[in-house]
């Protein structure tokens, strides 16, 4: 019978640890970067709406000259701002990890 027990606490801990690591690789993913760093690098001043959207993709929101950017669930956003004759200028990258 003490056998039996421990088997069963042996397993309730590794169903913990199982559970715990998904729910911390899903909080930093919803916490994390919308777009990976290195696509970030790809964008230069001057680059046309279109030249950007080749390399971020498609953006989830236009307003007034500002590509957002989100993933779903996410509390992150990417804001990619551009000047008066649609040329890229800067970009706000807000994640919390």
């Amino acid at each position: 019978m003490l056998r039996f027990n421990l088997r069963s606490v042996f397993g309730a801990l590794t169903i913990a640890v199982f559970l715990f690591g998904i729910g911390l690789f899903s909080f930093r993913w919803a916490l994390g970067p919308v777009v990976p760093q290195s696509l970030l690098n790809q964008l230069q001043v001057g680059m046309s709406t279109a030249e950007v959207e080749q390399v971020l993709g498609k953006p989830d929101h236009v307003d007034k000259g500002t590509l957002v950017y989100r993933k779903p669930y996410s509390l992150s956003f990417l804001a990619v701002r551009f000047d008066e004759s649609g040329r890229f200028v800067n970009y706000e990258n807000d994640h919390v990890l």
